[in-house]
């Protein structure tokens, strides 16, 4: 019970505390601390490789009730890799990450991840992982930081995570800063049509991004989930929360750029794409130099979805003026949202949605 195991490597560069490679099957790694500082941006302190030439993959593989942090050697880029074979048949089909701590991931140079699986991955189980950063991260070169990102495949179930804090028992504020261009995307899916994949239960709160990005439409400089290609569901099943039901500043960007934007449900997916039964509530982008503004969008619409459906969501939640752009003395222009357009789906249907204290 507990955390029994500790495996350590403090090697930076390319490598990894545990790997699975040429076909591993059916292994379960529970309750165990696995630390790492692999600093090449493919790379993991857990790495899944490719199958073996007459292989069919590095498949059925849980990690359950583990934590995974910072080794000595410094933090890792990415806590969870995989980069599996790309031929159909090969790839890394039906692993599971399963109520583990994922910490302390980070690059000031590279782009980072929780959780990143590349090419040749397929029908992953992530659940009940909670994703923190124990202490402030600055960038020093522009970069994308994402919690999950998912670069192909079909058929992923994404349920009951939580992104944000400083701790595992939702503490703090999961805080990064920047004087270049950066952004946060907490879970980010470049996936397949073949089966829809499923975000379900996922909450998205204390988040502070500092950063002078001028992305002010689709995912803007902090979004919730984005959707950049594919079919997925997204809370139908059970809502997911970003931000928070009551509350301000619950997702907060403070831009140097007039109008960048916080989002917290970003598509841009050519797919089909079902929004439902979600609350976003108590986002904010806001500098306290006037002459920056900010913007800030419930649900953003980028792509030319072949067919979206949007439909009993809550954005804006019960306090007053909890989605904010800009300050009471702002002097440049702001923008608030409920749901935004800057691209029209094939077939669209909004319906039953709740707007409420946009500021």
């Amino acid at each position: 019970g507990g955390d029994a195991l500790t495996i350590d490597n403090t090697a930076t560069g390319a490598t990894s505390s545990i790997l699975f490679n040429n076909d591993c099957k059916n292994i379960t790694v529970e309750n165990c601390t696995i630390l790492g500082s692999a600093s090449a941006d493919n790379f993991g302190t857990i790495f899944f490789g490719t199958a073996s030439s007459i292989g069919s993959g590095n498949d059925l593989i849980r990690i359950k009730s583990c934590t995974l942090d910072a080794s000595s050697g410094g933090n890792p880029v990415n806590a969870i890799y995989s980069g599996g074979s790309t031929m159909v048949g090969l790839e890394n089909n039906n692993d599971s990450i399963i109520n583990s701590n994922i910490a302390n991931f980070f690059s000031a140079t590279l782009a980072s991840s929780g959780i990143l699986l590349g090419a040749g991955n397929s029908n992953w189980n992530i659940r009940g992982c909670r994703f923190y950063q124990s202490a402030t991260r600055t960038y020093t070169t522009a970069n994308t930081h994402r919690a999950i990102q998912i670069l192909s495949g079909n058929g992923y179930s994404i349920s009951t995570n939580t992104i944000g804090y400083a701790a595992s028992a939702g503490t703090g504020v999961y805080t990064m800063t920047s004087t270049v261009n950066s952004q946060f995307n907490a879970i980010d899916l470049s996936v397949g049509t073949t089966t829809a994949s499923s975000l379900q239960g996922n909450t998205i709160t204390a988040i502070e991004l500092t950063s002078p990005s001028a992305i002010l439409t689709g995912s803007g400089i902090r979004c919730g989930i984005h959707i950049n290609a594919g079919n997925v569901n997204i809370g139908d099943l059970i809502p997911n929360i970003i931000g928070g039901a009551t509350g301000t500043d619950l997702i907060k960007a403070i831009p140097g750029t007039t109008l960048a934007a916080v989002v917290g449900i970003s598509s841009a997916s050519t797919g089909s794409i079902l929004i439902k039964s979600n609350t976003i509530g108590g986002l904010t982008s806001s500098n306290p130099t006037v002459t920056i503004g900010g913007s800030v969008y419930g649900i953003s619409i980028s792509g030319l979805a072949a067919s979206l459906v949007v439909s009993e969501n809550t954005i804006g939640n019960g306090t007053v003026d909890n989605m904010r752009a800009g300050n009471l003395t702002t002097t440049a222009n702001s923008v608030v949202g409920g749901i935004y357009f800057t691209a029209t789906p094939l077939t669209t249907s909004i319906t039953k949605n709740t707007i409420q204290n946009l500021s």
